[in-house]
């Protein structure tokens, strides 16, 4: 009966913090009032078993809400990754904001197939963390990249210069394995994150990364 009654809690939480972050992205802007949702999500995500949707749901949640907030500095992000950050509700001239050269590439690599999706993205917001990972450019993984494992664990792939969730990715053998995937806008990178559900071992694998 008590366990009953957490999830019912968790649900009523959960659904109050996606009401905040729709009314966030109708408006563009976060009240600082609402800023506590934030300190919320953080603990849930840090203390509370959370299934793998709710998981995924509360990280995108505190993405975007500390994004739309003035009253937090996002984490820094290394020069050769950086780019302009542009709300889809904000109109700017194109010189604005245009500090970084646009680098429109695709960064892969292998993760530990014990980290947990939040361990992940706070992995990559490392100011030197993505320096040496390999990339390759949109075009090429749209016709197919191969790509050499050398350990067990999870499949990261992150697009740079991207606004949106709206990807395909297919295997070898074209099959359409979108699915497979937690993908995800990551704002302060500009940058979509894809991680993979399944564990992969050693070997060499092709991926087509397509931006519909």
């Amino acid at each position: 009966m008590i366990e009953i009654t957490i999830k019912q809690h968790l649900s009523v939480l959960i659904s109050s913090i996606e009401k905040i972050y729709n009314k966030v992205i109708l408006t563009g802007k976060i009240e600082i009032r609402d800023i506590y949702y934030l300190n919320i999500i953080y603990k849930l995500l840090n203390k509370v078993e959370l299934s793998n949707s709710q998981n995924n749901m509360l990280i995108n949640y505190y993405n975007q809400l500390s994004y739309h907030s003035d009253s937090i500095c996002p984490p820094k992000v290394i020069k050769k990754y950086q780019t302009t950050l542009i709300p889809k509700f904000q109109q700017l001239e194109p010189a604005d904001c245009n500090t970084y050269s646009k680098n429109k590439s695709i960064l892969y690599w292998q993760e530990n197939y014990t980290l947990n999706n939040s361990q992940i993205i706070a992995t990559i917001d490392n100011t030197n963390y993505l320096i040496n990972k390999p990339s390759d450019t949109y075009q090429n993984f749209e016709t197919g990249k191969n790509i050499d494992y050398n350990k067990i664990g999870k499949i990261i792939f992150l697009s740079l210069e991207s606004n949106t969730t709206n990807y395909q990715i297919k295997d070898f053998f074209n099959n359409d394995v979108t699915h497979t995937f937690n993908i995800q806008f990551v704002p302060v990178l500009n940058a979509t994150l894809f991680i993979s559900d399944n564990i992969y071992s050693y070997g060499t694998q092709n991926f087509k990364i397509i931006k519909l």
